[in-house]
């Protein structure tokens, strides 16, 4: 018993995953709750925000550092492969470029990682890229394309910015209504449990 605790324990998390993306694959009926995919992530995220504190020293050298990656990546893959053939060139570019993902705060936040060097990535390489991708796409594909930076960057924005506007306002709650959403947090896994499950059964649809 005690080690079949002890396995739930180091991979009981793991297996939860595993199972819902499996389940998600056998049932893509589900596929018709996907609009509920942004809430449930906004829901993750202020959890997740409840106790963030994001200062200037938090965009340090090591953030930057993504965000040149994720440029010299980039473009370094679609010169070496622009010799060979221009759409997976594209294809390499498209992967290279693209920016930290928005719900990895909520995942960082799960492992008991640093939440707000993840918070600093999304937002400087979401805007980095969402400033670069209109200027440089055009001339890579080769034709007149209309680029939006703003529609691009919005929805990260909003998805990013509105959980943390209200975490803040909970600072300013009392103490005891402040401790009912800090219990909250751990519902966040079961919360992630099923965004998962909606995700796989979307993708399953066909």
């Amino acid at each position: 018993m005690t080690i079949f605790r002890h396995f739930l324990g180091a991979y009981g998390k793991v297996l939860a995953l595993i199972a819902t993306m499996i389940l998600g694959v056998l049932l893509p009926q589900l596929h018709v709750l996907s609009f509920l995919v942004r809430y449930l992530l906004m829901i993750m995220l202020f959890l997740s925000f409840l106790d963030l504190q994001i200062q200037f020293s938090t965009f340090r050298q090591g953030v930057w550092r993504v965000l040149l990656a994720n440029l010299v990546v980039a473009f370094a893959s679609y010169g070496i492969l622009w010799f060979f053939d221009h759409n997976l060139a594209l294809t390499a570019f498209l992967t290279g470029i693209a920016p930290t993902a928005t719900a990895s705060p909520v995942l960082v936040s799960l492992v008991g990682g640093q939440v707000p060097f993840m918070v600093a990535s999304v937002l400087l390489t979401n805007i980095a890229v969402a400033l670069v991708v209109p200027l440089v796409l055009p001339g890579l594909v080769g034709a007149d394309l209309q680029i939006s930076t703003w529609q691009v960057l919005q929805p990260v924005l909003l998805v990013m910015f509105i959980p943390l506007i209200f975490a803040r306002l909970v600072d300013q709650l009392p103490a005891p209504a402040q401790a009912v959403f800090r219990r909250a947090k751990r519902y966040n896994f079961l919360v992630w449990l099923l965004n998962l499950l909606i995700i796989s059964a979307n993708a399953s649809d066909f």
